[in-house]
């Protein structure tokens, strides 16, 4: 019984460089739709917040504060306010008891917070994560591997089918 294998070169370094490019691309729409997210989450804590307080009170400093800081090399995510602008943020998000008040009868007595961060992530956590699965799907779609005599071909689609405006997967190169 006898084996015959055949190995060729021909497409290895389109393939090998698509492969490549597929992981720097993944990356890429990873880390883009995970900052977006945390900017979506910013803008509905801040949202929830100015629904909640009252302006007769509010400097406008809390809600300011609250921003995104993303390390893309980790990656890592952290919304929320920067306590070094509003050192209270996190009296106003969990609550507190009353020192002083207008009455005597007040001192004491739980304040009840307004939880806008957690009221912000719980409204996001399920679009999060889609989000970012459809933009990986996406990404994905566009590559197709082809069984070929001496492996498997690695191709990108970045052409159009005639007439229907679809990409098609596999046909054409970088």
């Amino acid at each position: 019984m006898s084996v015959n294998l055949e190995l060729t070169l021909e497409g290895k370094a389109q393939s090998m460089f698509n492969l490549v490019n597929i992981d720097n691309k993944l990356k890429r729409n990873y880390l883009e739709e995970l900052y977006n997210s945390g900017i979506e989450i910013r803008d509905t804590a801040k949202l929830i917040l100015r629904s909640k307080v009252n302006p007769k009170w509010s400097t406008g400093k809390l809600e300011e504060s609250i921003d995104v800081a993303f390390n893309p090399n980790v990656p890592s995510m952290r919304v929320g306010p920067d306590m070094r602008m509003a050192p209270y943020a996190e009296w106003v998000e969990f609550g507190h008891f009353r020192a002083v008040g207008d009455y005597q009868s007040q001192r004491g007595r739980w304040w009840e917070g307004h939880h806008y961060m957690e009221e912000a992530f719980l409204t996001q956590k399920d679009s999060i994560m889609n989000s970012i699965k459809v933009k990986l799907a996406n990404e994905i779609r566009m590559y197709t591997m082809q069984p070929t005599k001496g492996g498997i071909r690695i191709r990108h689609g970045t052409e159009l089918f005639k007439g229907t405006g679809r990409l098609i997967s596999g046909v054409g190169g970088l």
